[in-house]
């Protein structure tokens, strides 16, 4: 990255708030201003430097005393009437390796870096949630539980999460909230879901190993090719006729690289791939068909198979008992939006991965989705070069947090 091309922490002076935060109007402003900002200065997993500075810097400007965590992670805390538990409120900083195609007068400025996720839309409603919470405090409503703000770095790689657990973010959180942004459904939408709303995700990583040599005399080698063709053509047994059908599952080699030269046989053979299954027993079932046909094919064929998971991360199930709160905060998120209102549950499964499952693994919590698309327009796929939101779905997101905080402060201080 060129030094003319980064965002800086100095730039947040140019961003600031107009009021207390008590004015809809003025937030939707401001973090409209935020998002595009980011949006030009886009920055990928673990290397979220000048958006981190850039977050703490417009935090402290709101009168808060954030701290770095997880090297490029943020926090903030919001009093509430007591000093502990915590409800935090989680948006992602990071974009992706992609070269933006999208004609905006705001597009990323960085070459081969985009926000094509909504990770700047999910850092500016949190901070546009802040600012609302904020307000309150100052009107002297505070929270009945002091509120965590988490601005967590590297979700794209799903190792922010991880890390941010490991710095004792949730240390004293008696629940976790966030959500993410949806093209696929129009503003005023908020999809709560008591249940799956994002899969896991493992990536696939096989090495077959056989035995190299001339094309003219394969008898003299193990051709791994071969091995590694017919390992992937059976592997679509596993989800056809090993998992219920009524649970949505799916396996997918993505990449397969073999062989130097066109007339020498192959010695070794290396996949990737990826399992993704909407329950815990689902994905340790699939790992464990994965790898015993994986070496059951290597030994058929006289070679041998190194099978790895990594990059994993559990399916995000929302906690039933949240279900009821998060729906009310939904609903008072989106009154304005008149005949638009809509709060509903996930139409469909979605196999697509998020590390907030992370979080889930230690403390309560609920993730939801925000109708964020453009009526009449194509729905662009995330993480592609011509996807963007709607910006009007913002404002909604930050009342959806601030909302949250404030009932489940409401409803854990009784517990």
């Amino acid at each position: 990255m060129s030094d003319d091309a980064t965002t800086t922490a100095a730039d947040a002076s140019a961003f600031v708030l107009e009021g207390d935060g008590s004015d809809l109007d003025a937030v939707t402003k401001w973090i409209t201003g935020v998002r595009r900002h980011l949006h030009q200065y886009p920055e990928l997993s673990l290397h979220e430097e000048k958006t981190s500075s850039f977050v703490f810097s417009l935090l402290e400007q709101l009168g808060l005393k954030p701290r770095r965590m997880a090297q490029y992670g943020v926090v903030a805390d919001i009093p509430g009437q007591v000093d502990k538990p915590f409800v935090a409120l989680r948006a992602d900083l990071d974009a992706l390796p992609v070269t933006e195609e999208t004609g905006l007068p705001f597009a990323s400025k960085i070459p081969g870096v985009m926000h094509a996720c909504g990770h700047d839309g999910h850092t500016s409603m949190l901070l546009g949630a802040a600012a609302i919470l904020l307000s309150q405090v100052k009107a002297g409503n505070k929270p009945k539980l002091p509120v965590r703000l988490v601005f967590q770095p590297a979700e794209e790689n799903v190792a922010g999460a991880k890390a941010m657990v490991a710095a004792g973010v949730l240390e004293d959180v008696a629940a976790i909230f966030g959500g993410h942004i949806d093209r696929s459904y129009p503003v005023g939408t908020i999809i709560v879901h008591d249940g799956c709303v994002n899969a896991s995700a493992d990536l696939i990583d096989i090495t077959f190993t056989g035995k190299s040599c001339h094309a003219a005399r394969p008898h003299e080698g193990v051709d791994t090719i071969v091995m590694a063709s017919s390992f992937v053509m059976k592997l679509q047994h596993i989800v056809a006729r090993a998992v219920d059908p009524s649970e949505p599952a799916v396996v997918t080699i993505g990449k397969m690289t073999a062989g130097t030269a066109f007339n020498i046989v192959a010695g070794s053979a290396h996949l990737l791939g990826t399992i993704r299954a909407t329950r815990v027993e689902t994905r340790d079932a699939i790992r464990e068909r994965v790898r015993r046909l994986a070496e059951s094919v290597a030994h058929g064929y006289g070679g041998t198979v190194d099978v790895a998971f990594r990059d994993s991360v559990p399916p995000v199930i929302n906690t039933s008992s949240l279900y009821p709160l998060a729906q009310d905060a939904a609903r008072a998120a989106t009154a304005g939006c008149g005949e638009d209102a809509s709060v509903r549950p996930l139409p469909k499964a979605n196999l697509g991965g998020e590390d907030f499952a992370e979080y889930l693994q230690h403390v309560p919590g609920f993730f939801v989705r925000y109708g964020a698309g453009f009526p009449g327009e194509p729905n662009y796929s995330a993480h592609t070069a011509k996807w963007d939101f709607n910006e009007d779905c913002m404002i909604i997101g930050s009342q959806y947090l601030a909302q949250t905080a404030v009932l489940a402060g409401a409803k854990l201080a009784n517990q």
